[in-house]
């Protein structure tokens, strides 16, 4: 069905073709007849920019942009099976793989075009990223376990809970150099 022009979806639908015509984050309806546009603050800007991605590969509409999310989907669901196995093994993973598929939180803002599909796949990745930390505390696994927290950010503010919530979780390290050095690199 079309979007109602309050609904969110429209927001982020009309931000998104706003930024593939080169106004970077406006507000929609806010162009027009020449004018610069008003910079749209009033949802974080990741999901805006994804949807100007796949507008860039082509995937222009409605339609075309649940058929983009439902990927992300099936990438959030891949993320899902992968912490499975790090808990419980192949039989985890098998497990929880087939709970994500099932679970309408999982799949069903994707056909409504909201941010909420990328989140899930964005907690579902800092998850991921947050055992293969603990399994191997490497600068590296740092960097990619705040990237991930930040990306998280990007789409729903309230997840920067998420430093501080994560930060003391590696403070089994070996070192308080050790900790400092990855606690600084996460937050870089």
């Amino acid at each position: 069905p079309p979007i109602p022009t309050e609904a969110d979806q429209y927001y982020y639908r009309g931000q998104a073709t706003l930024i593939t015509h080169g106004y970077w984050w406006d507000v929609p309806g806010s162009v027009g007849h020449g004018s610069a546009g008003i910079p749209g603050v009033a949802h974080p800007p990741l999901f805006s920019g994804l949807l100007a991605i796949a507008d860039f590969l082509d995937l222009h509409g409605t339609d075309a942009q649940r058929a983009f999310l439902c990927v992300v989907g099936v990438v959030a669901v891949v993320f899902c099976g992968r912490i499975g196995a790090r808990l419980a093994g192949r039989t985890g993973e098998v497990v929880v793989t087939w709970v994500a598929v099932f679970w309408p939180g999982m799949w069903i803002y994707n056909g409504q075009v909201l941010s909420e599909s990328v989140t899930v796949m964005l907690v579902a990745g800092t998850l991921l990223a947050l055992y293969r930390f603990r399994e191997r505390a490497t600068s590296g696994r740092a960097a990619v376990l705040g990237l991930t927290v930040a990306l998280c950010t990007l789409t729903r503010p309230e997840l920067l809970i998420l430093v501080v919530v994560f930060a003391p979780l590696w403070l089994p390290s070996k070192s308080w150099a050790r900790r400092l050095s990855l606690t600084l690199v996460f937050l870089g």
